[in-house]
């Protein structure tokens, strides 16, 4: 029993200190590389190595000890390490690329638990923000437009829907749909080196894609329900189908 206070000790001081040098950790300065920190890397390895060699006696104490180190990593990424990028958008891919890493490692050691869970949230969170962010790049006008009219139809309010806008837009985007896609497929690539990964990200954005311009041809046809004048620039929902599905399959 004494032997396992003196190590158990010796060990919460290790851990301790592990805790210490990440809420020392200072980035030296802006960054371009959106690809895994390797504090990340060694997070993972270590977490996995110490549930694996867990016992039913440490347990407790080792969680608790597990949930602090986790608490300094999350903070480590989430509010030191991604301000070194400049747009939102960059900011989201690094999160999602450290955290699919920690993720990844962790279930390969065949050792998920609450570290796992915690960052399979921060992950999917990140996902949503880099498809938001990723979509106003190329189709932010629309989508704006589309949040902007939504209410005012919800609300009657049809009177003070901006009908050249979105002749305007609808014109655009039949003009630009295609390019615009092959940019969310350009910075994807660049984004995120795991294949699995970038095609999981892919079909989020298009698919988000496609959900926003039906939302934009409900608010059309709402506003003009006998068809607008400009029905000849209206892409139909199975072209944008049509290409998304072959993007996706050749990412």
């Amino acid at each position: 029993h004494r032997v396992q206070v003196l190590l158990w000790g010796r060990f919460k001081a290790i851990m301790e200190a592990h805790v210490a040098s990440l809420g020392a950790f200072a980035p030296s300065r802006s960054s371009s590389d959106v690809h895994p920190h390797f504090v990340a890397r060694r997070y993972a390895e270590l977490i996995s190595s110490l549930r694996l060699l867990s016992t039913p006696v440490v347990e407790p104490m080792l969680s608790n000890m597990l949930r602090v180190l986790r608490t300094e990593v999350e903070r480590l990424f989430a509010e030191r390490l991604v301000k070194q990028h400049p747009s939102r958008k960059a900011q989201a891919a690094f999160l999602i690329n450290n955290y699919d890493l920690v993720v990844t490692t962790i279930a390969e050691r065949g050792a998920r638990g609450d570290d796992s869970v915690h960052f399979e949230q921060l992950l999917d969170a990140a996902k949503a923000a880099f498809v938001e962010e990723q979509l106003i790049v190329d189709f932010g006008s629309m989508i704006a437009y589309v949040k902007q009219t939504e209410p005012l139809l919800m609300g009657s309010d049809a009177s003070r829907v901006d009908r050249r806008q979105m002749e305007l837009l609808t014109r655009s985007f039949h003009d630009s749909w295609k390019a615009g896609i092959e940019s969310v497929n350009r910075d994807v690539v660049k984004s995120f080196a795991n294949f699995k990964l970038g095609m999981d990200i892919l079909k989020q954005v298009l698919t988000q894609l496609l959900l926003y311009y039906t939302r934009f041809l409900d608010v059309v046809k709402t506003v003009h329900p006998s068809g607008p004048p400009f029905a000849q620039f209206i892409l139909s929902i199975a072209t944008l189908m049509s290409e998304i599905k072959h993007f996706s399959r050749n990412f």
